[in-house]
């Protein structure tokens, strides 16, 4: 969204409804945004409770501060406040003179002699127990709207009514203005006494990401995929078009639906209901959400398509029977296995074919697998086959050769186990988990064998609570275990299949799995990749019961220190959050890692993002831990897969086909966050592969290109694009480590005659100086910069 209007004028304020919390990277995004004030009102509704751990202590207005240094000047409403948003309607003045000179005075009394305004009870009950003290300013933020209800129209008695009471009264005076005139105002009485927090203000309705994880699951994709496909289009550009990055790829609508999948309050009130309109149309309202999910998917997939296929046709060689470019959008050299699609037209099927890499002429193992659904898709086959080493930000050719695929041992019993050489993995059939992942370098095991469960074990628990009820959540409370009506785990696998080939081993085992009509679990490991990737696909069977499901991951852990990926930043897990945050869940990106003195374990998912570390809560309030461990396991990781715990705004139940991704990488000496950082786009990001004819022209494109490599692990480069100007190639980096970093970022191919470092609105700029084919840029923690560069006539040098 831009934050420039057609005139030319800055926002310079935000405001964020009902959703109660907010990640450190919008403080990021906002700064970088020229954003300097932030409103807030936090819905409660039952299911957050931050004055009951620490939250009391936050003041009203306060400083909100990145791990980078930057701050936004915040003021929130909460409901013991006044209901959240609707503070400034409870007191009249939205409604009549009368009713708001009656109400205003008591609750203006009340604010300054009571901790909240309200008697404990009006809201929350638990709200008896806190210790706060009143409001002590004189300045104050009443947000109001036109009527008592969501998304309410403009009214004019909200000015009618505070002209009347500064007609009539000396004091108070109300004033009608924009969020910039409060916040300025209370800047300038108050200076030095706003006070200043710092770290995350996690969210306590994240939850909420598990009630629709198929769409959700679709909407991480499409994010991933609108930055793989413009970064295909840039690198393009820039490799083949005189070096000038001048694709701009139209992006806003994707863009938009991804937004609009994001906003909270779909499936109406009564999301049970099937009417056309009002607040029983929830059934139709999720239709529409669902709808933005999976058209942003497509659109973003296509845009990866044209890219590879733009790419393709201009990279291509003339050897073999046919092309193929795999392309890597990561700045770090990959070697991972690729599957692409070859076109009976492009090669017959009748010929027996292998890959061979084009800049050396090596022959690589490859497994070809038919086309699925033959009947209504293209003719043709699926090849896979290693590609080692693609340059940072670049390319890599091969060629398809005539000869014969490696061949495939299929078996659906034996040993369940699988190995490369980095890892062995052993899997218990009765227990339907993994009991073993051990390091085959020290011998060291990265399961917790002492563990309550074992690694991916499927755990289903139902709850006690009524369905269909709106807003019921919100008027329990839970007692440990006592809304438990069954905890199930998976057991009595059944291995259906078996492969091992020159590219590495897989098992698929069939778990008998509660609330499943099927779970097929596939285990993988690839020859020279160091990692282990688990795949979970389940058939969910549809219920309104209220019911969670979960996969369990005990890592031993090898130190005492934990990271993980928040949304545009990398959090040390014994970092600061603002006062009341959530403790029992977090919603991460795509990793998390475990470090100390004896090495590095790193754990990634591509699907579900909502987690909970050591033990599996209540999902009703005050939350409390369910397993009673008999010893703390910091290092397990509990993947909150899906949920119906919601009762309004959320589908009632769930159903159908879902997979959910993970991947388990280790390193015998530190670095976790660098290991997480690479281990979670590893999963999320594949390399891109696409098949083209040979060429007929003459003289072959390079056998491999690369724009830039980032020397840190714990940089991300998000993605390549063109300049505003369309002159000048853009690199967005990331900084996912929890300090400050510096970080070499090499040219290996291009001609730069300049290189500038600002925002990723291109503001800001500051010149980098440039160091033999390469420029350090130094970046604080979690921060996100654009590097621009300014190429050379040639753009490529030679």
């Amino acid at each position: 969204v831009s934050l420039r209007t057609e005139h030319g004028l800055a926002i310079t304020s935000a405001m964020q409804t009902d959703v109660p919390g907010g990640v450190t990277g919008l403080v990021e995004v906002l700064s970088d945004a020229g954003v300097r004030y932030l409103s807030v009102a936090h819905n409660y509704a039952g299911r957050s409770v931050p004055y009951l751990i620490g939250g009391e202590q936050l003041e009203r207005p306060f400083y909100w501060k990145a791990p980078s240094g930057k701050r936004v000047l915040v003021w929130f409403t909460d409901t013991l406040h006044g209901n959240a948003y609707m503070e400034g309607n409870i007191l009249g003045l939205s409604e009549s003179f009368s009713v708001a000179e009656e109400s205003l005075p008591c609750y203006l009394a009340a604010l300054a002699e009571r901790p909240y305004p309200f008697d404990s009870g009006t809201w929350l009950p638990e709200a008896a127990q806190v210790k706060r003290d009143p409001y002590p300013y004189d300045i104050l933020h009443l947000r109001v709207q036109g009527k008592y209800g969501d998304n309410a129209p403009p009214n004019l008695a909200v000015s009618e009514v505070a002209r009347e009471w500064n007609s009539t009264w000396a004091y108070p005076h109300l004033r009608v203005d924009r969020n910039e005139e409060f916040f300025a105002a209370a800047v300038e009485r108050l200076g030095d006494r706003i006070p200043e927090w710092e770290g995350d203000w996690a969210d306590w309705w994240a939850d909420g990401l598990g009630s629709g994880a198929r769409m959700l699951g679709w909407a991480r994709e499409a994010q991933g995929a609108m930055r793989v496909g413009t970064t295909l289009h840039t690198l393009t550009d820039v490799l083949s078009n005189g070096g000038r990055p001048r694709h701009r790829s139209s992006t806003r609508k994707a863009y938009e639906d991804i937004g609009l999948f994001d906003e909270h309050t779909w499936g109406a009130r009564s999301p049970w209901e099937d009417d056309e309109d009002g607040w029983g149309s929830g059934a139709l309202q999720w239709q529409r959400k669902a709808s933005y999910a999976q058209n942003a998917r497509e659109a973003a997939l296509d845009l990866v398509a044209s890219g590879a296929r733009f790419a393709t046709d201009r990279l291509r060689g003339s050897r073999g029977l046919a092309s193929i470019l795999v392309f890597n959008p990561s700045g770090w050299a990959r070697t991972d296995v690729v599957r692409v699609f070859l076109p009976h037209s492009t090669v017959p099927a009748t010929i027996d074919v292998a890959v061979e890499d084009d800049r050396d002429g090596t022959k690589i193992a490859t497994v070809a697998r038919a086309q699925v659904h033959v009947e209504h898709r293209p003719a043709g086959r699926f090849l896979e086959f290693l590609a080692k080493e693609v340059p940072a930000l670049g390319y890599a050719r091969f060629n398809v050769v005539e000869g014969s695929p490696v061949s495939v041992e299929v078996t659906s019993s034996g040993k369940a186990t699988v190995a490369n050489e980095y890892y062995e993995v052993g899997y218990s059939l009765p227990d339907a988990w993994v009991n073993s992942v051990r390091e085959r370098s020290t011998g060291r095991e990265l399961v917790n064998r002492q563990a309550l469960l074992g690694l991916n074990t499927y755990i289903f628990d139902r709850y006690a609570t009524s369905p269909r009820v709106d807003h019921l959540s919100g008027r329990v409370f839970s007692r440990e275990l006592d809304l438990i009506a069954d905890r199930l785990t998976g057991d009595r696998a059944v291995m259906v299949k078996r492969e091992t080939s020159e590219l590495g081993e897989s098992m698929t085992l069939d778990v008998r799995a509660p609330g499943c009509s099927s779970l097929l679990t596939t285990i993988s490991v690839w020859r020279e990749v160091p990692r282990v990737e688990i795949k979970n696909r389940l058939w969910k069977l549809r219920t309104v019961d209220k019911q969670s499901v979960f996969f369990a991951f005990p890592l031993a852990p090898p130190g005492p220190e934990m990271f993980y990926e928040l949304p545009g930043i990398g959090a040390n897990a014994d970092a600061p959050t603002v006062p009341g945050s959530p403790e029992h869940m977090r919603a991460i990106r795509h990793w998390a890692a475990l470090g100390g003195d004896l090495g590095s374990v790193a754990w990634a998912t591509a699907d579900a993002p909502l987690v909970q570390f050591g033990d599996i809560h209540s999902p009703y309030t005050p939350f409390p831990g369910t397993l009673r461990l008999a010893a703390p396991e910091p290092g397990t990781i509990y993947s909150w897969v899906l949920n119906n715990i919601w009762d309004t705004n959320f589908p009632t139940e769930q159903g159908g086909e879902m997979s959910f991704r993970y991947a388990i990488a280790s390193r015998p000496e530190g670095g976790a966050a660098g290991l997480g950082a690479r281990l979670g786009e590893s999963l999320s990001t594949p390399l891109v592969a696409a098949v083209a004819p040979p060429s007929t022209k003459r003289g072959d494109a390079a056998q491999s290109g690369s724009i830039c490599a980032v020397e840190k692990p714990e940089v991300r480069l998000v993605q390549a694009t063109a300049s505003n100007n369309g002159d000048d190639l853009v690199l967005w980096l990331n900084n996912q480590a929890d300090g400050d970093l510096t970080t070499q970022v090499e040219f290996p191919t291009l001609s730069v005659r300049a290189a500038k470092l600002g925002t990723v609105f291109e503001e800001g700029q500051v010149t980098l100086p440039l160091q033999d084919r390469s420029v350090a840029v130094t970046l604080k923690a979690g921060e996100t910069r654009a590097l621009s560069l300014q190429l050379g006539p040639d753009g490529i040098s030679s």
